[in-house]
This record gives structure tokens, C-alpha cells and sequence, in this order.
């Protein structure tokens, strides 16, 4: 049971040095400052421009915890 616990330890303290797992995720969101790529079609759909609003999607780079 010794030899688990420090084999586990040692992978955490492996994985504490490489840091969290990070990774781009995809993202679409009605904004009023476009970013990423607007997607017209849906903007037109979800009658968004009346609202000042487009539609985009873009990537974001987030931290997996």
C-alpha cells in the first residue's frame, strides 16, 4: 500500500510542477464588441441587430480545475 501512496504522490507533484490542464474552448455568445468570427446568418435569425447585438464564436483559453 506504501508503494501506491508514493507513487500517487509523486504524480501529483508531477502534475502540481506541469500546472492544470489548459485548452481552448469554443465559445458563441450574442455580443455588442464582435470578437472571433460573426456568424451573420444567426445574427439575422435571432433578429440580435435590433438589439445592437451580433452573434460570434470564438475560442477562449480557460484553465481546466
Amino acid at each position: 500500500m506504501v508503494g501506491v501512496e508514493i507513487g500517487l504522490a509523486r504524480g501529483i507533484g508531477h502534475q502540481i510542477k506541469r500546472g492544470l490542464g489548459r485548452d481552448y474552448v469554443e465559445q458563441t455568445e450574442f455580443l455588442r464588441s464582435p470578437i472571433g468570427k460573426i456568424n451573420i446568418s444567426l445574427s439575422v435569425k435571432q433578429q440580435t441587430l435590433l438589439k445592437k447585438q451580433l452573434v460570434c464564436t470564438f475560442d477562449e483559453y480557460t484553465e481546466n480545475s
